[in-house]
């Protein structure tokens, strides 16, 4: 009997699709870390998932290892397409008979540097394997010509984040599509019980500070009048001191701060919250999972925020995104809070809906 279940669970496991996932991203941003968690998570239900996440920091690893089918590529193979040569790993993919590839998703330039013609060449390599290449859930970058028609001729499919994005490009070959950001497949474990809580957290912003720092003045003012208390905090390692300069200009009875930085064990720190402010697109989106308002509070002349006005119009939200020095109509927010929750709700399982749909198409 040991012999026969062990032969079924040896075919069993043979003939499971093989994904390679390559993990290409920031290590200290808990978005980051979760919507490539999510993506993998999601398309190990059609397969083994063989994650390379060769450079990353064990407290950003841990968390991508989530079940039996996701496998370390470096613990079972020895290497790793990060390392220069790949050859080793490229001939593992071949011999193994892997069927799709998947890269991070996220911010994805291709440009004429070293790392993204040899990203490219592995791309086309494998191509020739005939091993499906998809990037999902990305903001595209690409403006020269020569490199655009070898990412049309080696990559299957490129599902981007916004619609803006989408309208930028036109491919000859490939899957060109549009997908909801990723962040919005997470679905909160504990109950979500709101409160008078409002998060708060920013990337630094360079210019205009006076005029940042006093309209949010006002609006602490207000708010903590409304009876509201507010929690300044940070997910990314680099946004602590800004955050913390915030604070310490604007400290006064009901405003917090938490020193230690937001990571994936803690993101229920979100349940209780109403409203969370931001100009970090999955500080705002993480927020939306937990059914808080999400406002975005932008400097339209930072690049780095562009996507946020993108990924927020995309879906429908652009109601909820202000510019500095506009000051935020929160009385107006609050008057129409059960109206944008509901909306937010909807919208959210709109985009997990269309997500899953896509995500099955590729692999399927």
């Amino acid at each position: 009997m040991k012999t026969i279940t062990s032969l079924l669970n040896y075919y069993s496991h043979y003939n499971l699709m093989k994904i390679y996932f390559l993990v290409a991203t920031q290590p200290n941003n808990l978005g980051d870390l979760l919507i490539n968690r999510l993506l993998i998570e999601e398309i190990s239900k059609y397969g083994e998932v063989y994650v390379d996440s060769y450079g990353l920091p064990n407290n950003f690893r841990e968390h991508l290892y989530i079940n039996d089918k996701i496998i370390d590529v470096e613990k079972f193979y020895g290497g790793t397409l990060k390392r220069f040569p790949p050859f080793k790993i490229l001939h593992k993919l071949r011999k193994d008979n892997f069927t799709h590839f998947f890269k991070s998703p996220g911010p994805t330039k291709i440009s004429f540097n070293k790392n993204s013609i040899a990203l490219l060449f592995i791309y086309s390599y494998l191509s020739i394997l005939k091993i499906d290449v998809s990037f999902v859930g990305i903001d595209l970058l690409i403006k020269n010509k020569v490199l655009k028609f070898f990412l049309d001729k080696s990559v299957n499919n490129i599902l981007v984040r916004s619609k803006k994005n989408l309208e930028e490009y036109k491919f000859r070959t490939l899957n060109f599509n549009y997908i909801p950001d990723l962040a919005l497949l997470y679905k909160p474990i504990l109950p979500v019980v709101k409160s008078k809580k409002i998060a708060i957290s920013f990337r630094e912003i360079t210019s205009n500070y006076s005029l940042f720092i006093a309209s949010l003045d006002k609006l602490f003012s207000s708010l903590i009048m409304m009876g509201y208390t507010i929690e300044i905090f940070y997910q990314v390692i680099p946004d602590y001191l800004f955050n913390k300069r915030i604070y310490t200009d604007l400290k006064r009875d009901h405003v917090h701060f938490k020193e230690d930085l937001l990571w994936f064990n803690e993101l229920d720190f979100y349940a209780d919250k109403s409203f969370v402010l931001s100009n970090r697109l999955h500080v705002l989106l993480f927020g939306a999972a937990y059914q808080a308002v999400p406002i975005g509070y932008l400097d339209s002349n930072d690049a780095k925020v562009s996507k946020i006005f993108n990924i927020f119009n995309s879906l429908d939200l652009m109601d909820l995104v202000y510019t500095i020095p506009e000051i935020i109509d929160f009385q107006f927010i609050l008057e129409t809070y059960k109206d944008k929750c509901l909306r937010i709700k909807n919208n959210t399982e709109k985009s997990t809906s269309i997500s899953n749909d896509l995500i099955s198409s590729l692999l399927n």
